[in-house]
């Protein structure tokens, strides 16, 4: 090469080389950082992202590397952290934070970025860790209303909110015996939501307002939620009881009605029955009855312990499954229905053997209802009843005749009872009877004045008194010759009461003999007569 040839490469080589030289010396590098959060509230178990923006600030291309320290460091993950960025450019780094389940309390991490030529920034940022709910539950239908022994569900919502994939498992607390799920234990991906059911069949015999409740728990988060269910179980139970509520019975009897049940639910179910007094008994006091079936039993009441007046009580029944509970206020009247009063009513005087006399036997019926009373006598054969059995009604009175046939060959005292009945209602009274003998009834005195008759014609006075006490008929007839004659033949005479008759005679013969006045067929005087 010639000289003039390598002046000139030296003076292009200068002139590059001082080209080169120019922008080293004109142009800088710098860059800014642009954090979002100096504070982060991140949860635990979950993910928390942050941003901050790196700009070249400078008038060269740089290169740009992301370093992070602090003890949140090993927790974070830089989207992007080694980049070129021209002048002006600027980029978004995100920073995810990935807190472990038992992270609670406060962390710091530095953000170092640096390029290529050395020229470096850092900023710090604290995070705090809280354990936070990563689930929203709702309850879709949370209140239910049924019928004993029906089934109902619930459907209840889950989602999860959290950042991460979450298993959550669901268990039933109240009356898990008599509940089943649609599924106990789910995957639920981050914002994925499904819902699952809850069936419940409670015995029949349950019945009310139910508190129910069903558990979710999150595996991951170790959350737990009580999902609160309430359950309205109606009165579906329903019957009906009827019964007589209005009793008028007779003192000392007892009366009857039927009480009837009639289930008109859809559910078999029992009854029982009682009442609230003693005299008052129910003969079946438990009743079992199909749906829509009725049933019936006797209502006894009993007032043989009673006096008369009103009573009350209440006929109570409550069934077995709904303990529902039902009542009938009845009354009673109890009646003095048999009640009555008799007398025994004597004839007045004295009783004379061969004679007939009337008791009377006055019966009263003072009960409230008419009856049938039988009269019975214990007492000597001869005294007979004219009946047996009288019906009186309510308030009034009835007679039956005791005639008293006295024999003739009775005197003295006799006895006999008279006993009146009404159903179990008796009463008795004992009477006497005194007779006298027809001979100290009807006694009579008789004397003869003059014994001794004149041959022509004479009277013989005789004096005739009454010592008895009834008066008395004398029928007077003579026992003697043929020419003596009586002046009368009959005489009625009182008590105390005499008189004198006159027997005419006309003899016929001379002599004497003897005389005797008969009062009827029997002998009351004798005498013996002579001639003057």
């Amino acid at each position: 090469m010639s000289n003039k040839n390598l002046l000139s490469f030296l003076i292009i080589i200068a002139v590059f080389f001082a080209i080169l030289s120019i922008p080293a010396m004109a142009l800088s590098e710098d860059f800014s950082v642009e954090a979002q959060k100096q504070q982060i509230s991140a949860c635990s178990c979950g993910l928390t992202a942050d941003s901050y923006t790196i700009r070249n600030t400078g008038s060269v291309a740089s290169t740009f590397q992301i370093f992070k320290s602090g003890d949140a460091a090993q927790y974070s993950t830089i989207s992007e952290s080694f980049f070129v960025l021209e002048p002006g450019a600027s980029k978004d780094v995100i920073n995810y934070i990935n807190l472990p389940c038992d992270a609670i309390g406060e962390f710091n991490e530095i953000i170092n970025v640096t390029t290529t030529f050395g020229l470096s920034k850092a900023f710090e940022q604290k995070i705090n860790a809280n354990k936070c709910t990563n689930f929203d539950i709702t309850p879709v239908n949370g209140l239910q209303s049924a019928c004993p022994c029906s089934p109902v569900q619930y459907e209840i919502s889950i989602k999860n909110t959290g950042s991460y994939d979450e298993i959550f498992n669901i268990n039933v607390s109240k009356y898990p015996e008599y509940a089943a799920l649609s599924e106990s234990s789910i995957l639920l991906r981050p914002n994925e939501n499904k819902n699952i059911i809850v069936y419940y069949n409670l015995p029949c015999e349950i019945s009310g307002e139910k508190d129910l409740s069903v558990e979710i728990s999150a595996e991951k988060s170790q959350y737990l939620a009580k999902v609160p269910l309430k359950l309205n179980i109606k009165d579906c139970y329903d019957y009906s009881l009827t019964s007589n509520s209005q009793f008028t019975v007779c003192e000392g009897e007892s009366a009857s009605s039927l009480i009837t049940l009639e289930n008109k639910a859809d559910f078999f179910n029992t009854f029982e029955l009682r009442t609230s007094e003693n005299f008052a008994e129910i003969e079946n006091n438990s009743m079992a009855l199909a749906p829509n079936q009725s049933g019936a039993t006797n209502l006894v009441v009993d007032c043989s312990g009673l006096d008369a007046g009103n009573y009350s009580f209440d006929i109570l029944s409550q069934s077995e499954r709904g303990q529902s509970q039902k009542d009938v206020s009845a009354g009673l009247t109890v009646e003095k229905c048999r009640d009555f009063f008799f007398e025994v009513f004597e004839p007045e005087g004295r009783k004379i053997a061969s004679k007939d006399y009337d008791y009377q036997i006055l019966i009263q019926n003072k009960g409230t209802k008419a009856g049938n009373f039988k009269v019975q006598v214990d007492g000597p054969e001869w005294m007979k009843l004219d009946k047996n059995i009288t019906a009186i009604n309510a308030g009034e009175e009835g007679k039956v005749i005791l005639k008293a046939s006295i024999p003739e060959d009775f005197s003295g005292k006799a006895y006999a009872r008279v006993t009146v009945t009404e159903d179990w209602l008796a009463d008795s009274k004992r009477i006497s009877l005194s007779a006298d003998s027809l001979e100290d009834a009807y006694l009579v005195d008789m004397k003869a004045a003059g014994k001794s008759v004149r041959y022509d014609f004479s009277d013989i006075n005789i004096n005739l008194e009454n010592k008895g006490f009834e008066t008395a008929k004398y029928e007077l007839s003579l026992e003697a010759p043929e020419w003596m004659s009586l002046s009368q033949n009959e005489i009625t005479l009182a008590p105390g009461e005499n008189i004198t008759i006159a027997r005419s005679i006309v003899a016929k013969e001379i002599g004497e003999g003897n005389v005797t006045i008969m009062l009827g067929d029997r002998e009351i005087h004798f005498f013996h007569y002579t001639f003057e």
